[in-house]
């Protein structure tokens, strides 16, 4: 809606939505053609691009941290992004390489498993925080002033998940 109201506001927004648009447009067009290398070559190309701008934005989140949000495990990680981060790529590059030569169909699936949980746990940081979002999955957003620990009713599920898992099971029955 932004983007159709004011286009030449924003050129960053509107590169990246036709960036993405252009690379899964692609994709389609090589699946329903049968291009199995440009297929290969595209989905390569997805993962790269979401990879970088997923640690790009964990990044600059862990910068902030290092001086910013409450004190914790993550604040003293970030204190040392760098070297973290190289720890992270060095053990996974490790794990994958083990894990592909005792069993390749093991690694792809910790690989499967991991992008579920990955896209699941989007799905709730990412677009619950935006209340049109929230109302059309049954969900209300909390409001910015709620603290944490009000919207807890003590079984560790906050009570808008509770609301889902009520309106779920509502219509199961």
């Amino acid at each position: 809606m932004e983007l159709r109201k004011q286009p030449g506001k924003r050129p960053g927004k509107l590169a990246y939505l036709l960036s993405v648009a252009g690379l899964y447009g692609s994709l389609l067009l090589a699946v329903t053609q049968g291009w199995k290398t440009a297929v290969l070559s595209l989905t390569a190309a997805a993962a790269t691009f979401h990879a970088i701008e997923y640690l790009a934005i964990v990044t600059h989140y862990a910068w902030r941290r290092q001086t910013h949000g409450s004190r914790g495990a993550f604040r003293r990680m970030a204190q040392h992004w760098s070297v973290a981060f190289a720890a992270y790529i060095v053990f996974f590059g490790i794990a994958a390489y083990a894990a592909d030569l005792v069993n390749p169909e093991i690694w792809l699936g910790i690989n499967l498993w991991a992008a579920a949980l990955h896209y699941a746990f989007d799905g709730m940081i990412w677009k619950l925080r935006s209340p049109p979002t929230a109302r059309a999955l049954g969900v209300e957003s909390p409001s910015p002033h709620a603290r944490p620990e009000a919207a807890d009713s003590g079984d560790g599920l906050p009570k808008s998940a509770k609301r889902v898992r009520r309106k779920t099971a509502s219509r199961v029955n």
